[in-house]
C-alpha cells in the first residue's frame, strides 16, 4: 500500500445557490482588462423569447451561459459532433483497447519514475526503440488522443478568456473555496454572474509529454468566478492535468518500495506486486472525467433551470 499524495481539494457543485448575498469586497487577482472578451446580447434575446412572462434584465442575463447565448457555435458544435462520434464508436467506459493502452501508460510511468528520464531520453529521445517502448509510446499518445477532444470541447474560444485558460493549463494545482455569493463580473468568461467560488491556482508548470517540471509558479492566481465555470473548470482541469497527476501517485508507489536491486527487476516486481484494483480505480476516475466532459453542456442547461428558480 502507498499513501496518495495530497491533492488540491475537488469542487461539489450543490444543486441550489445560497440564497444569501455578501457585499463585502474580495481581494482577487484580476485579469489584464485587454483580455476580456466582449460579447454581444443577441443570442441572450433570442432565447429569452421562449420564456414565458421574461423581462430583459441583468439579473436574468447572469444565468445565461455562453453556449447559450451564442446560441452555439459552428466551431463548438463541430468539437462536440466528433466527441460524440467518437463516444457512440467507441464508448465512454470501453475504448477500444482502452485498458491494455492504460497499464502500459501506468508501465511508462513506474519505469519513469524509477529511472528518472525514461520519458525524456528513450519514449521522446531521438534514439532507436524497441518494441516494448514503441508500445508504451503509442498508448501514451493514445491517452492524449481520448482527453483532447473533451478538452476542446470545454473551452470554446468566446467561453473563456484567452489568459484564464492559459493559467489553468499552466497551473498544475488548484483549489476552490465556496463563499458568499456576490454580483460581480465572473473572472472567467468575463460575464455578470452570482460569483460565489474563489478559486487559487498554484504549482508547478511542466513539460506535458516529458512530465518534467520546467517552471515552479511560486505565485498564486486567485479568481472568483461563477457555478457554471466553476464546474467547468473543475472538469478542465482534472483532465488537462490527468497524466501528470497519475505520474506523481506513479512516483509515490515507487518511494513505497525498497531500491535494493537493479532498475528493469525493480520495475517489474512493482508492476508485479502492485495492487490491481488501484490501476483500475485510476482507469474509471479517467472515463467518468471523460463522460462527465461529454455530458457537460446538458447538465450545464440543468444548472442553469435550478438556479432560475432560487433566483427568481
Amino acid at each position: 500500500m502507498f499513501v496518495r499524495r495530497k491533492r488540491c481539494r475537488r469542487l461539489t457543485v450543490t444543486d441550489s445557490e445560497s440564497s444569501s448575498l455578501d457585499k463585502e469586497d474580495i481581494t482577487t487577482t484580476a485579469f489584464d482588462g485587454n483580455d476580456n472578451v466582449d460579447f454581444d446580447d443577441d443570442g441572450v434575446e433570442e432565447y429569452n423569447e421562449n420564456q414565458e412572462n421574461s423581462e430583459e434584465n441583468s439579473q436574468e442575463s447572469m444565468f445565461e451561459d455562453d453556449f447559450l447565448t451564442d446560441g452555439g457555435s459552428s466551431q463548438e458544435n463541430l468539437q462536440r459532433a466528433e466527441v460524440r462520434e467518437l463516444l457512440s464508436q467507441n464508448g465512454v467506459l470501453v475504448y477500444l483497447g482502452f485498458e491494455a493502452h492504460f497499464h502500459r501508460v501506468v508501465k511508462a510511468l513506474i519505469t519513469d519514475a524509477v529511472k528518472g528520464n525514461f520519458l525524456a531520453q528513450v519514449l521522446y529521445g531521438r534514439g532507436n526503440k524497441d518494441k516494448s517502448a514503441k508500445e508504451m509510446l503509442a498508448s501514451l499518445d493514445y491517452l492524449d488522443k481520448c482527453v483532447e477532444p473533451q478538452l476542446g470541447a470545454l473551452r470554446p474560444g468566446y467561453s473563456w478568456q484567452t489568459q484564464y485558460t492559459n493559467y489553468l493549463d499552466a497551473y498544475s494545482c488548484l483549489d476552490f473555496n465556496e463563499q458568499a455569493a456576490i454580483e460581480m463580473k465572473c473572472q472567467a468568461c468575463s460575464k455578470n454572474r452570482m460569483c460565489k467560488y474563489k478559486i487559487t491556482l498554484s504549482g508547478s508548470d511542466y513539460d506535458k509529454k516529458t512530465l518534467k517540471q520546467d517552471i515552479f509558479l511560486d505565485d498564486e492566481r486567485v479568481v472568483q468566478v461563477g457555478s457554471l465555470c466553476a464546474e467547468k473548470t473543475r472538469l478542465y482541469h482534472q483532465l488537462r492535468h490527468f497524466k501528470y497527476n497519475l505520474h506523481q501517485d506513479c512516483i509515490s508507489v515507487v518511494q513505497n518500495y525498497p531500491a535494493n536491486n537493479e532498475a528493469d527487476d525493480r520495475i517489474k516486481h512493482i508492476l508485479a506486486q502492485l495492487d490491481k484494483g488501484w490501476i483500475q480505480q485510476q482507469r474509471n476516475h479517467l472515463s467518468d472525467l471523460i463522460e462527465n466532459a461529454a455530458n457537460f453542456w446538458e447538465k450545464a442547461q440543468k444548472m442553469i433551470e435550478e438556479m432560475r428558480s432560487v433566483w427568481g
